[in-house]
C-alpha cells in the first residue's frame, strides 16, 4: 500500500524536506496537554488546510494522502461531490492552494496567529474523521499490523483507505480467511476506481495466485489506476513486489508502455536505491538499466556509480565516465561532482585539469557537497590556498560543516591566511553547529596536545566523547587512544579496543591498524594472526599504506603463514605508496630472498632519498662490502656519512673503521676515525663504543688512557659486543690498566667466544695451553684453536702448525702442521709462510728443502712479513744453502726498503754500514749513501756527516760532517739536529758554542729525539747555558723520563727518593727505577740492590 511516512526531495530538489513522520505529528498532538509549538503548528497546519478550504466549496472530504511528486509535495483528497453523486480526489501543492481554487478572497487561518494557545480540541475536531487511518497507515509502516486491525476493524466500511489497509494488515499477519471478507468491501470501492483498492486487488492477487497467473489482472488493475496515483508511493509496493519477479523488466515496460509516464522510471531508480541497501546489486543494477534507458538522469547517474564501484557489473571507470557524462547532459548537476572526483581521486585516470572543470561546472549550479570538493582540490592538490579559502567559505556560509571545519584547519596551520587559533577554534565550533561532527575531533586533537592552546585533557576527552555520540569514528579513534595511553582517563585496554573497533567497522584506517596491531602483538591470549591480517587489510584499504609494511612482514615473517610472493606485493604497493619502510624491507627482501640486488639497491636508495637513516647505512654496507653493486669506497662513505646525520649509530663507526684502517684505498686518517667513533660511542653504539676504547687504550690521536679504555669497553661489552669481551679480556690477561686476573678473562673469552668471535676462541685454546687460569690442557688447547682456524683465525692455524711441529707436545706430526700453516697463510697470515719456510730451510721435516723454503719466504714477504727479506738477504749474501749472490742480497734488501717506503740506495747503505744480513763495510755504506745524499734523503746525509765526523772507512773531514749535518737537519732529521748540537757543545770543528749547542739539542728535543731532551736538561741543569734555568732542566729531564731515557729515569728516581727534588712521586719514581734497571742501565741496577731497602 502507499508510504505514508513523509519522505525527502529528490536530489536537486529546492524544495523544504520533511523529516518527521506523520505518526510522530500526530503522537505529539496526543501527548501535548497545552498546545503545540509556532513550527510544530505550522507542519500540522499543511496539512488542515485543505479539508478547510474544500468546506467553503461544499464537497465533503473523507481522507488525506502526503505524497511526493517530482519537486514538491502533493496533497491528495479523497471527497465526496454532492453534486455529480461521484468519489473522486482532488490534489493540491502546499503553499499554492489558494491559487490552484483561485480562492484568493477566502480568508483562512493567519501563519502570524499563536498557535500556543490554541487548544487541542480544535485540533482534534479537524482532523477527527480520518485520524484513524493516519495512526493505521503508520502503525502499517512500522509492521505493526495487530495495531492497525484494532484501530480499523470495526469501521472499514467507511472508506476505500480503511478497508485497504485492513486488508493489507490481515495478508501481512497470515489472517487469510478475514484478508479474503475484507476484499468484498476493497472490491465495492474498486468498482468506483477507487486507485488504493485497485492497487489491493492487484496485492491480493499476487499473494494468493502469485504473479505469473494474476499477471493479467494485474495489467487491467494497472489501466485503470488514476495517473496521479502512478506518480505516488501508492504504486511504490507494487512495484517492489513486481521487481522481486524473475521477469520483472517484461512488467516494467510494459508498465511504462501502458502509462508512458516518466514517473516511472523515476520510482523505479528509487528503488533501485533500496536495492543498493539491502546489497541486492543484481536487481539494483537491472533496475538502473531500465530507469536509464528510459531517460532517467539519476538512473544514469547511480549506473554509473556502478561501473565506478564495481557493484554486479566489472568496475569500468571507462563507461562509469560515459554514463556521468549523459546523466549531466540530461541535467543531473550532481553527476559533474562526480566525474570531477572521479578524475581527482582514481589514479589510473588522474587528470586535474578535467577534475577542476567538472567540479567547478557542479559548484556554480549549486550542488550540495561540490563547493566544498571544489574547495578540498584547490586547497590539497593545486595548493591556491586563497582560492580554496574563498571556496570555503562560501560553502561554509551556505551551512556546510565541512567546508567549515576545512577552513578552521586553514586557520589553525596559517595555510594561505594569517596563522590564528582561536579563529580556528571559533569555526570548529560552528561547524559542530552546522553538523559536522569532525569539529568535536579537531577542538579535542588541539585541547589533547597542547599546541597553540593550554593543554586541557578534560577538554579534549569531552569532545571526543561528543564526537563519539555523533558517530564520528576519529573520534571514536582519538578517544580509544586516551584510554589507551591513560590519558586524563584510568587506562583501559578493554575500552579502547572496544571504540577501535567501532571506528573501525566506520572504515577508520588508523583504528583498523590499531587493531591490526593488538591482534599482532596482543597479550598472549588476544594474540589471534588471522585477525591481525584481517583489520591491517581493511587499514590498507582505507587508505593506510603503513598497513602494507605489516602485512609484508607477517608474510615474510610468520611460519603458518609464510609466503614471500605475498610479502613482496604488499610491501612494493606500501613503497609506491611512498612508506619509507616498505621500501627499505623491500629492498632487503629483493637482496635476502630473491637475490634481486639491483631491485634491491633500486628500492634502498628511493627510501635513502626520502631520509630513511636504516636504507642509507645498508646502502653503505652495499657499496663498502659489495653487496650486489661493484665495491665503490667513496659512495660508502656518502651513504654512511647521510645515515649520521640523520641518527645513525653505526655508520659513524663504520666510517672510522674506513678512515683508521685505510680501506680499499683510502688514506688512512686516524683524527678523522676518532671524530666518528665519538660520535658513534656517544650514541651508545656497542661497536663505536669498542673502537673508541682502542683509540684511548693504545694513546691513538689521544693520550693513552688505559682507564677510559676500560670504561668504554665494559659499556660495549654489557651488549655483549663480541670485540669488546675479547678486549676486556685482553686488559685482565695482561694487567693493562687493572690487575691482572686470568679468571675473568678467562670467563670473557668465554662469553665473546659464545658469540663466535674467533680471536677469543683463539685465547681461550691458548689458555688451555699455557695454563693461564686453567689447568694446562692440550687436548682442549687443540679443540679450540681448531674450532678457531675453522672460523678462519690464521693465528689460530699457525698456532696449531707449530703444535704439530714440536715433538713435545704431538710427537712431530709434519704433514699436518704443513696442513695448518698453508691453511694459516690462506687465511692472510703473514708468519705462516714464514714459519713453514724456516722448516725447509732448516731441514726439520723429514730432508732439508732450500728451494721450497726460498719459495715460502717470498710468499711471506709478499703477504708482508719482513723477516724473510731479511732471511732472504742474508742467505744470499753469506751463501747460506744457496749459491753467493751479492746481487740477489741487496735485491732483497731493496724490496725491504720499498715495501717500507724508504729510500733504496739509504736502507741498502744502512745494512752496510751496521753490517745487517752483509758484511759491514763503511766504504760500500757510503757509496749507496752518496746516491741516496742526492735525493735529499735526511738519514743518508745524516750517515755521511757521521762517516766524515768520525772518520769511518776515510779520514776526519769535521767540515764536511758540518755540511752534511745541516743538510740533514734541514731536510727535517732530528738526529742530524742532535749531531750538530753535540759540535757545538763539543767544539768539533766549530767555537764550541752552549748557545748555539743548545738551539739545536732544544729543536730535536722538540722533534721528539729523547736523546736531546736528556742533553738540554743537563745544559740547563749544569749551568753551562747562558742562563741556567732549573725548571726548564727539569722539565725536559723529566720529558725524557716519560720518553723512556734511562739515565733520565735514574736522575729523577735517585733525586725523589733522596729527597734532592720533587719531580714525581715516590711510587713514580721507584717505577722509574726499576724501568732503567730492567733496560740495563748499570747505576739503576746498582743502587736498586744497595739502596732500595733502605728507602723503602
Amino acid at each position: 500500500m502507499a508510504n505514508y511516512l513523509l519522505g525527502e526531495c529528490s536530489e536537486n530538489s529546492s524544495a523544504p524536506r520533511f523529516r518527521q513522520n506523520a505518526f510522530e505529528i500526530y503522537q505529539t498532538l496526543a501527548s501535548v496537554k497545552k498546545g503545540l509549538s509556532p513550527e510544530r503548528a505550522i507542519e500540522i497546519r499543511e496539512v488542515l488546510e485543505a479539508p478547510l478550504i474544500l468546506s467553503f466549496m461544499g464537497v465533503d472530504f473523507y481522507d488525506i494522502e502526503l505524497i511526493e511528486h517530482k519537486d514538491f509535495f502533493l496533497y491528495k483528497l479523497h471527497t465526496f461531490n454532492p453534486h455529480s453523486k461521484k468519489m473522486e480526489h482532488r490534489y493540491f501543492s502546499n503553499k499554492k492552494l489558494f491559487s490552484d481554487f483561485g480562492l484568493n478572497d477566502i480568508s483562512v487561518l493567519d501563519e502570524e496567529e499563536d498557535y500556543n494557545s490554541l487548544p487541542l480540541v480544535l485540533y482534534f475536531s479537524q482532523i477527527y474523521p480520518f485520524l484513524d487511518k493516519l495512526f493505521a497507515r503508520n502503525f502499517l509502516a512500522q509492521g505493526e499490523y495487530a495495531a492497525v486491525i484494532n484501530i480499523l476493524e470495526s469501521n472499514s466500511k467507511e472508506s476505500s483507505i480503511s478497508s485497504s489497509l485492513l486488508a493489507e494488515a490481515y495478508m501481512k499477519n497470515d489472517d487469510w480467511d478475514n484478508a479474503r471478507n475484507t476484499m468484498v468491501e476493497v472490491e465495492l470501492f474498486a468498482d468506483y476506481g477507487f486507485d488504493e483498492a485497485l492497487l489491493t486487488q492487484a496485492e491480493y492477487i499476487i499473494n494468493v495466485f502469485g504473479k505469473a497467473e494474476g499477471i493479467v489482472r494485474i495489467y487491467e488493475i494497472l489501466g485503470q489506476i488514476d495517473r496521479y496515483a502512478i506518480q505516488t508511493n501508492a504504486l511504490e509496493r507494487l512495484v517492489k513486489r513486481l521487481v522481486g519477479y524473475e521477469h520483472h523488466r517484461t512488467l516494467l515496460d510494459s508498465l511504462y508502455a501502458h502509462s508512458d509516464d516518466p514517473y516511472i522510471p523515476r520510482l523505479v531508480t528509487k528503488i533501485s536505491r533500496e536495492m543498493h541497501t539491502a546489497n541486492q546489486h543484481d536487481i539494483e543494477t537491472s533496475l538502473l538499466k531500465f530507469s536509464a534507458e528510459k531517460g532517467d538522469n539519476q538512473a544514469l547517474f547511480y549506473l554509473a556509480m556502478s561501473y565506478r564501484d564495481g557493484h554486479s557489473v566489472e568496475m569500468n571507470l571507462s563507461r562509469a565516465i560515459e554514463l556521468f557524462e549523459a546523466s549531466s547532459q540530461a541535467g543531473f548537476s550532481k553527476a559533474d561532482c562526480y566525474l570531477g572526483l572521479l578524475y581527482r581521486d582514481y589514479d589510473s585516470i588522474f587528470d586535474l585539469d578535467k577534475a577542476l572543470e567538472h567540479l567547478e561546472i557542479a559548484s556554480s549550479a549549486e550542488t550540495g557537497g561540490c563547493e566544498f570538493e571544489l574547495a578540498y582540490t584547490y586547497d590539497e592538490l593545486v595548493g591556491d590556498y586563497e582560492k580554496a579559502g574563498y571556496l570555503y567559505k562560501v560553502a561554509s556560509a551556505n551551512g556546510d560543516g565541512a567546508a567549515t571545519n576545512n577552513l578552521g584547519l586553514m586557520y589553525e596551520s596559517g595555510r594561505g591566511v594569517s596563522k590564528d587559533v582561536e579563529k580556528a577554534i571559533s569555526l570548529y565550533l560552528e561547524a559542530i553547529k552546522q553538523g559536522d561532527s569532525s569539529g568535536h575531533v579537531n577542538l579535542g586533537r588541539l585541547y589533547e596536545s597542547g599546541i597553540d592552546v593550554e593543554q586541557d585533557f578534560s577538554k579534549a576527552f569531552s569532545h571526543y566523547s561528543k564526537g563519539v555520540e555523533l558517530k564520528n569514528d576519529q573520534a571514536m579513534h582519538n578517544l580509544a587512544s586516551m584510554y589507551l595511553a591513560g590519558n586524563y582517563v584510568e587506562k583501559n585496554r578493554h575500552k579502547a579496543n572496544e571504540l577501535f573497533k567501532r571506528a573501525a567497522l566506520k572504515g577508520n584506517q588508523f583504528s583498523l591498524f590499531n587493531l591490526g596491531n593488538a591482534y599482532r602483538y596482543g597479550r598472549g591470549e588476544d594474540i589471534d594472526i588471522n585477525k591481525a591480517l584481517f583489520n591491517y587489510k581493511g587499514s590498507a584499504e582505507f587508505g593506510q599504506a603503513r598497513a602494507f609494511c605489516e602485512l609484508g612482514e607477517m608474510y615474510r615473517d610468520y611460519p603458518n603463514i609464510k609466503n614471500m610472493e605475498l610479502s613482496e606485493r604488499y610491501f612494493l604497493e606500501g613503497a609506491k605508496a611512498g612508506v619509507q619502510k616498505c621500501q627499505r624491507e623491500l629492498g632487503y627482501l629483493y637482496k635476502n630472498h630473491f637475490e634481486k640486488h639491483e631491485e634491491s639497491v633500486k628500492w634502498l636508495k628511493v627510501a635513502a632519498a626520502q631520509g630513511d637513516v636504516d636504507a642509507n647505512y645498508s646502502l653503505g654496507l652495499a657499496y663498502d662490502f659489495g653487496y650486489g653493486v661493484e665495491v665503490d669506497v667513496y659512495r660508502a662513505i656518502d651513504y654512511y656519512e647521510q645515515a649520521t646525520k640523520l641518527g645513525s649509530d653505526i655508520s659513524p663507526a663504520n666510517l672510522g673503521y674506513i678512515y683508521e684502517t685505510g680501506k680499499h684505498g683510502t688514506t688512512i686518517n686516524n683524527r678523522k676515525a676518532l671524530h666518528y667513533y665519538e660520535i658513534s660511542a656517544k650514541r651508545n653504539n656497542p661497536q663505536g663504543m669498542n673502537n673508541l676504547a682502542t683509540f684511548y687504550r693504545y694513546g691513538i690521536e689521544v693520550q693513552q688512557d688505559l682507564r677510559k679504555a676500560f670504561v668504554l669497553y665494559t659499556n660495549s661489552a654489557k651488549a655483549n659486543n663480541e670485540f669488546a669481551l675479547n678486549n676486556l679480556a685482553n686488559m685482565y690477561l695482561n694487567a693493562e690498566g687493572v690487575q691482572q686476573d686470568y679468571g675473568k678473562a678467562f670467563e670473557l673469552f668465554e662469553r665473546s667466544s659464545s658469540l663466535n668471535f674467533p680471536d677469543a676462541i683463539h685465547s681461550i685454546g691458548a689458555m688451555y695451553f699455557h695454563g693461564l687460569g686453567v689447568e694446562k690442557n692440550y687436548s682442549k688447547a687443540v679443540e679450540y684453536l681448531t674450532r678457531s682456524s675453522d672460523l678462519g683465525n690464521s693465528s689460530s692455524s699457525n698456532e696449531l702448525a707449530l703444535i704439530f711441529s714440536d715433538e713435545e707436545f704431538s710427537g712431530k706430526d709434519f704433514q699436518r702442521a704443513i696442513q695448518y700453516f698453508t691453511l694459516s697463510y690462506e687465511q692472510g697470515s703473514q708468519e705462516a709462510p714464514f714459519n713453514l719456510a724456516l722448516l725447509y730451510q732448516r731441514g726439520v721435516t723429514l730432508r732439508e728443502d732450500i728451494p721450497l723454503a726460498i719459495q715460502w719466504f717470498k710468499k711471506a714477504f709478499a703477504a708482508g712479513n719482513k723477516k724473510a727479506a731479511d732471511v732472504l738477504s742474508e742467505m744470499y749474501w753469506y751463501g747460506n744453502g744457496v749459491e753467493k749472490n751479492e746481487e740477489l742480497a741487496i735485491y732483497w734488501i731493496q724490496r725491504l726498503a720499498e715495501s717500507q717506503g724508504y729510500n733504496s740506495e739509504s736502507f741498502i747503505g744502512e745494512h752496510f754500514f751496521y753490517g745487517v744480513n752483509v758484511e759491514q763495510s763503511y766504504e760500500r755504506a757510503r757509496h749507496y749513501f752518496e746516491l741516496a745524499a742526492l735525493e735529499k734523503d735526511d738519514i743518508a746525509l745524516n750517515n755521511l756527516g757521521e762517516i766524515y765526523r768520525f772518520g769511518l772507512g776515510i779520514e776526519k773531514d769535521q767540515e764536511s760532517a758540518m755540511i752534511y749535518y745541516l743538510e740533514s737537519a734541514a731536510a727535517g732529521s732530528i738526529i742530524a739536529m742532535y749531531n750538530l748540537g753535540e759540535i757545538y757543545k763539543e767544539g768539533q770543528g766549530v767555537n764550541k758554542s752552549n748557545q748555539q749547542a743548545l738551539e739545536w739539542f732544544e729543536k730535536s728535543a722538540e722533534g721528539g729525539y729523547v736523546e736531546a731532551m736528556y742533553a738540554v736538561s743537563k745544559l740547563y741543569m749544569k749551568g753551562e747555558a747562558i742562563q741556567t734555568e732549573m725548571s726548564e732542566a727539569n722539565r725536559w729531564l723529566l720529558r725524557a723520563a716519560q720518553s723512556g731515557h734511562v739515565e733520565a729515569m735514574f736522575d729523577i728516581a735517585k733525586g725523589v727518593l733522596e729527597q734532592e727534588n720533587e719531580l714525581t712521586s715516590r711510587q713514580q719514581a721507584l717505577k722509574f727505577l726499576k724501568d732503567s734497571a730492567e733496560n740495563g742501565y748499570e747505576p739503576a741496577i746498582e743502587y736498586l740492590n744497595d739502596e732500595v731497602e733502605y728507602h723503602n
